[in-house]
């Protein structure tokens, strides 16, 4: 190996938003700014500006006019780069990338093929799931209606499966986020050195809300569905707000679970959500299945007090922010009554704020990431790699 340690990480689209698109997008700006003296790293994928919209929706196709020859000639170039993507799992760029790196590191469900072909070509590589539970779920509970589920879902099971067959190392955010996985592939995982890297996010700019931006005082963020206790949260806040009628309830998000409510206001979608939790008393997360959510982060930064329920990774960030309450999802009423009470008191939340500088800045993930890199590079080749569970 040579002076430099050539680092890829890959994620199909990185934009800011939650799930690997979004955790890539606050990795890739926080290693552009952090100095990592002997550690290159390059990031594959589509890079957007806009916020990922991952809701399970379908917006309608837009309507185009004629292509114009340049355009015509970069169709031409996608349809090449899809065929080969198609038939081998991987573009040739891609290919040269993996080539070039002595580490690359997979986040979110990918096609195994690319990790079989890293493996091929001797270099190391990472697998890093983001989705609440296996990937397969994930799906399903996004794409209920799909003719064939059944078949997609066996289907998908098998390629996350070699996904951990595959890696030379796994990595989650904390112990609990990775619960699911330990259900569905835990052979899988006991056979794979797995690490443990704390997310972090951007400081988020808060501005004046504008219109419908800054409608709540108790808030829900996300995807409508089932996982992340969408319909529990409508459910207690639809028995609270008689006992609280000062107090405004309402979702922003968008997702297949959608439904009417006479008493939380929808929001809807919006690509930047900052201001609705800046002018929001607490936010809750009801996941009944949880990964280690991004958004809590961003609230916590502002000093905004959480509701978490006591499922997967909401287990570890409530113990890291001070200023938050944890249920039962069946207890999800009294949680957010607890929350109600305590965000009298208008400290409740900044001490979230402290903690969010301490530990859940995106520098101090970009640090994280580049002290696991340095141990990977450092390691004895004649032992496990990475032996240990933290980073």
């Amino acid at each position: 190996m040579s002076d430099v340690t050539r680092v890829l990480i890959v994620c199909d689209l990185i934009a800011p938003g939650g799930g690997p698109t979004g955790y890539t997008w606050n990795l890739r700006a926080a290693l552009a700014r952090t100095a990592a003296a002997g550690i290159a790293v390059e990031f594959a994928g589509l890079v957007l500006e806009q916020r990922n919209r991952a809701t399970g929706e379908r917006p309608p196709a837009p309507v185009r006019d004629r292509p114009r020859p340049s355009i015509r000639r970069l169709a031409g170039r996608i349809r090449h780069e899809i065929g080969h993507a198609l038939k081998s799992g991987i573009t040739p760029r891609l290919r040269a990338q993996i080539d070039a790196a002595d580490l690359v590191v997979f986040q979110g469900f990918q096609d195994p093929r690319r990790l079989r072909f890293a493996r091929r070509r001797g270099t190391a590589t990472c697998y890093m799931p983001h989705s609440p539970t296996i990937y397969a779920d994930e799906y399903v509970a996004m794409n209920a209606g799909e003719r064939g589920l059944g078949r997609t879902r066996r289907r998908m099971i098998r390629s996350e499966r070699a996904l951990f067959q595959r890696a030379d190392l796994v990595v989650f955010p904390t112990p609990a986020a990775s619960g699911a996985y330990l259900d569905a592939f835990g052979d899988e995982l006991a056979a794979t050195p797995v690490r443990y890297v704390l997310s972090g996010v951007p400081r988020p700019v808060p501005r004046e809300p504008a219109g419908e931006a800054g409608g709540a005082d108790v808030l829900f963020v996300g995807r409508y569905v089932s996982h992340k206790g969408y319909d529990l949260f409508l459910d207690a806040a639809e028995r609270l707000a008689p006992q609280h009628p000062g107090l405004r309830f309402a979702t922003l998000g968008a997702g297949p679970a959608r439904r009417a409510s006479g008493v939380v206001r929808d929001l809807g979608w919006r690509d930047d959500p900052i201001p609705a939790i800046a002018a929001a008393r607490f936010l809750v997360v009801p996941n009944r299945i949880a990964y280690f959510d991004l958004l809590p982060l961003e609230a916590a930064a502002l000093g905004k007090g959480l509701v978490f329920t006591a499922v997967g990774g909401n287990v570890d960030q409530h113990a890291m922010l001070p200023d938050s309450v944890i249920c039962a999802p069946s207890r999800l009423e009294e949680g957010i009554s607890r929350a109600i009470a305590l965000s009298e008191d208008p400290e409740w939340g900044r001490a979230n704020a402290v903690a969010y500088e301490r530990e859940f800045t995106d520098e101090r993930m970009a640090q994280r990431w580049i002290a696991l890199i340095r141990e990977w590079r450092e390691r004895d080749p004649a032992k496990t790699p990475l032996e240990g569970s933290h980073a």
